[in-house]
């Protein structure tokens, strides 16, 4: 089978086959909560946190995470997740170590 295909034309339904049995939905490497608009919430994290030191850039990070899903998958509970680590950020940066 497929003796006298090209290497291109191999390819060609190799990826037609793989586009038919592909699952929609990408829920491990992109969900739908967080790939809303035109940038993935981790790339917009990756860009906010890369000056910031590591507890500091973890906590701003869950922050951006459950405010950018909130809409799309938890609702207020997220709303509320984002204003814990908003506190322990806050209480971090004014000098407190621990959350």
């Amino acid at each position: 089978m497929g003796e006298g295909l090209t290497k291109e034309g191999k390819r060609e339904i190799g990826q037609a086959y793989w586009n038919a049995i592909k699952p929609d939905k990408d829920n491990i490497n992109s969900p739908d909560h967080y790939t809303s608009g035109d940038i993935e919430c981790i790339d917009a994290i990756k860009e906010a946190t890369k000056h910031l030191d590591g507890f500091e850039g973890y906590l701003t990070g869950n922050i951006m995470k459950y405010l950018w899903r909130y809409k799309h998958k938890n609702g207020v509970e997220d709303l509320k997740k984002a204003s814990v680590y908003l506190k322990w950020l806050e209480e971090y940066v004014n000098g407190n170590e621990k959350p």
